[in-house]
């Protein structure tokens, strides 16, 4: 009788787990984001991940696809970029992730927190001076030693200006710092 007992807690034990998994899940899937616009019946994640993703083979017609659906989706896609620019590695979301890999009920998507920045930076240079708006927030990104770098190509990308040399991101972070200025040139103003 003492092996059923246990039988009956093993399998209590993997209901608890399996529904910790699928909470957790759920929480990394839907987190607190803003609604994503869509284009073409796609989202813009997927916008994302078909035209400026890694680990695929992309042609030069994805990129410019991926382009034209960020465009077309306009200001309505910078609370998304906003919040994917200041993904930050998560050492405990990294955790949960791994253990869900090690299962085979639930499938749980996760891409890096340095590809999901890679990924926004196109899109703020696709949208251009109309994200101008953003510029305030991506800001405030400059003083995290994890985001300066890829908020100050952010910022150059809105400005029509290209990706900043290793050696520049400090001065133009400071720059951007200093700058009240939130419309298009900003990098050109202080590198007078």
């Amino acid at each position: 009788m003492p092996a059923l007992h246990v039988g009956h807690d093993m399998r209590r034990f993997i209901i608890v787990l399996c529904g910790a998994i699928l909470s957790g899940a759920a929480w990394i899937a839907v987190g607190k984001a803003p609604p994503e616009p869509t284009w073409a019946g796609y989202s813009l994640s997927d916008w994302l991940q078909s035209g400026y993703g890694s680990g695929m083979t992309h042609v030069e017609g994805d990129w410019e696809e991926a382009d034209e659906a960020v465009r077309g989706m306009g200001t309505n896609a910078i609370p998304y970029l906003v919040r994917e620019l200041g993904a930050k590695h998560s050492p405990l979301k990294w955790w949960f992730v791994k253990m869900t890999w090690k299962q085979s009920l639930v499938h749980v998507p996760y891409t890096p927190a340095d590809e999901r920045r890679e990924r926004a930076i196109a899109a703020f240079e696709a949208l251009g001076s109309v994200a101008t708006s953003a510029v305030a927030t991506i800001r405030v990104y400059l003083t995290d030693p994890e985001l300066k770098r890829d908020a100050v190509d952010a910022l150059n990308g809105i400005n029509g200006e290209g990706r900043a040399p290793d050696e520049d991101v400090d001065r133009l972070a400071q720059a951007y710092l200093k700058s009240e200025r939130t419309e298009p040139n900003t990098r050109s103003e202080v590198t007078r």
